[in-house]
């Protein structure tokens, strides 16, 4: 099966390795390029995440940001504000999964402006 890559956002690509995403029950594969960010955003269910290339900088409210490699992986908790970056020097890939059906609810960072 040949994957179909659709662009969510600046530099940010993904595509359904398995599953329906708007049912439950599946995978995805999501690039970033070099230096491309997601804005602050929550997810009504838990999505876990695994690295598989570059370096993505998580950062969820409240945490300090978690720099992560291949291999490395996240549970991004359900209703939490959270946001990612791809870090310069290298494209990101990593792989989420889920078992409800997947949603982004864009927010406002939690982080008070100077």
């Amino acid at each position: 099966m040949e994957l179909k890559f659709t662009e969510t956002a600046k530099g940010v690509e993904r595509a359904t390795a398995w599953g329906d995403p708007a049912k439950g029950d599946y995978g995805m594969i999501v690039k970033y390029r070099a230096g491309a960010q997601r804005g602050w955003h929550t997810h009504s269910s838990p999505i876990h995440l695994v690295m598989i290339a570059g370096t993505l900088v998580f950062e969820s409210e409240g945490a300090a940001p978690l720099e992560m490699g291949p291999g490395s992986g996240v549970t991004e908790v359900a209703n939490v504000k959270h946001t990612s970056r791809c870090k310069e020097g290298a494209d990101c890939m990593f792989i989420i999964t889920g078992s409800r059906p997947y949603d982004l609810k864009l927010a406002t960072s939690p982080i008070p402006a100077d």
